[in-house]
């Protein structure tokens, strides 16, 4: 059990920081 919420925890942790990224990305093309 505790592992299976360790992994998705740290997936949706992942998917959090690439959404970040993607956004930041698109800022810096609007801003440019």
């Amino acid at each position: 059990m505790l592992n299976t919420t360790l992994v998705l925890s740290h997936s949706s942790r992942i998917q959090q920081q690439q959404r970040e990224q993607s956004s930041n990305k698109i800022l810096q093309e609007n801003s440019r």
